[in-house]
């Protein structure tokens, strides 16, 4: 069975504050998006322009719910 991990961006896996994301959430973003049973999606108000602070992360994410 797979399971359905969804994050939002700002808050949550950006450090609104230190203006990145923090490395134990990259490291948890790498493991969830490299395991076979699981599938990863980002949720955000963000539009399509403004996803550049995922940086390396962008790709990890099979879904992503925008502007929403």
């Amino acid at each position: 069975m797979k399971k359905l991990f969804v994050f939002d961006l700002d808050n949550t896996l950006r450090s609104t504050n230190l203006k990145a994301i923090l490395p134990n959430a990259r490291k948890l973003i790498h493991h969830i998006a490299n395991h076979p049973d699981y599938i990863l999606a980002l949720a955000t108000g963000r539009g399509v322009a403004k996803l550049d602070v995922l940086g390396d992360l962008d790709g990890c994410f099979k879904y992503k719910i925008l502007v929403n």
